[in-house]
């Protein structure tokens, strides 16, 4: 399975992708990385918002 840590520090985003024991399919890393950027682009607007 991949799991992800997003972490902010000073206003930046850093996202850290960890693939974890066992085989996932092409589908499920796929949809992991479309989260990932999701979640990104919601704390880029929520940052921005709050400035």
């Amino acid at each position: 399975g991949i799991k992800t840590h997003i972490k902010i520090n000073d206003g930046c985003i850093m996202i850290h992708i960890e693939r974890v024991a066992g085989i996932e399919p092409a589908s499920l890393a796929w949809k992991a990385r479309v989260i990932v950027d999701v979640d990104s682009s919601l704390l880029t607007s929520l940052i921005q918002n709050r400035t």
